[in-house]
């Protein structure tokens, strides 16, 4: 039995077990949606029979992105989770390597190398942002993601510098995964581009991360293709009526991230002296504070090279922000005494 020798090189993704702690380190919305409409989507599925599969293309979503977002339903694409997109995309064009910039999503990578990708690293600069690169590498690469705002970081990149990567004709994609809470996007770039994939998730701002739904946007000739290689029946009936619920509910929507940012705003005051801006619903913070965190009940994300000594904290409610900023001054409290 001979295994994909790829494997050898990948451990596998986990988190940490949760029980007992608030759980800052996913970005994952504080709100979950309001039981009327948990009740509605139960309503609809009610008289679904469950030994059928679902609508193969979720016509009925595509249909209510394309009203909501003025694009044609032909340009949009949904799956299983932003991740169900990403791991399509790496097959979906041709090439040797992708480009990353980094710090940035870890995932990009993963999938990258399942299918023997390589993976070229570009280092942001001070700021975290775009820095001088050499379009050679750009130009002969698979693909090249940018998420904007950028995870982990969370600030937004340089508008000039994205656009000058576009303009090389390579495969751009745009993962928009927060745009909500910053406003920007570049969706536009869809119809003006035919090398530009948007990404975007019911999972941050729209609180649905455990129903697991993602979007692509692209030209047709991009949705075309996409179209032949997509996982048949790739999103169930219940993941599918519910974002149309909460489409047709931005107000519920608009409430959560105003509250996210008031707070956000909150916590970066507290702690404006190790915290880098953010334009997401997360903050970067220079402390190694995550063993602190963890043993007072509260998980945040960590990380490794360039970040190992920062975490990342998910705005959550009004009581878990309390008692992260509570426990964080603790901390520094603690490292200057």
């Amino acid at each position: 039995m001979n295994f994909n020798r790829c494997i050898d090189d990948f451990a596998p993704y986990k988190t940490l077990k949760t029980e007992g702690k608030i759980c800052l380190n996913k970005n994952e919305s504080p709100f979950d949606i309001p039981q009327y409409i948990k009740e509605r989507v139960l309503e609809k599925i009610r008289i679904i029979p469950f030994n059928r599969y679902p609508d193969i293309d979720s016509t009925k979503l595509r249909e209510k992105v394309s009203e909501k977002m003025s694009i044609s339903e032909d340009m949009i694409i949904t799956a299983s989770g932003s991740d169900a997109l990403i791991s399509d995309i790496m097959n979906l064009f041709e090439g040797e390597y992708i480009v990353t910039f980094t710090p940035t999503f870890s995932m990009y990578s993963f999938y990258a190398r399942r299918i023997g990708l390589k993976v070229v690293e570009i280092p942001l600069d001070e700021n975290f942002d775009i820095p001088d690169f050499e379009i050679d590498i750009i130009k002969k690469a698979h693909s090249v993601f940018i998420p904007n705002p950028n995870n982990p970081t969370g600030n937004c990149l340089n508008q000039n510098r994205i656009n000058e990567i576009i303009k090389t004709g390579v495969p751009v994609i745009l993962d928009e995964a927060y745009w909500e809470f910053t406003g920007n996007t570049c969706l536009d770039y869809v119809n003006e581009y035919d090398n530009v994939i948007i990404l975007r998730t019911f999972s941050k701002a729209m609180g649905l991360s455990g129903l697991r739904i993602g979007m692509g946007f692209a030209c047709k000739n991009i949705m075309d293709k996409w179209m032949k290689i997509k996982s048949p029946y790739n999103l169930n009936v219940v993941s599918e009526y519910t974002a149309i619920e909460i489409l047709d509910n931005e107000d519920i929507v608009n409430r959560n991230i105003a509250f996210i940012k008031r707070e956000k705003n909150r916590i970066y005051e507290e702690f404006y002296d190790i915290s880098y801006q953010s334009a997401a619903n997360f903050i970067l913070m220079k402390a190694d504070a995550f063993d602190f965190l963890f043993e007072n009940g509260i998980l945040v994300q960590r990380f490794e090279r360039r970040l190992s000594d920062c975490i990342r904290m998910t705005v959550g409610n009004e009581k878990e922000n309390d008692c992260f900023i509570r426990r964080m001054k603790e901390f520094l409290k603690k490292k200057m005494s």
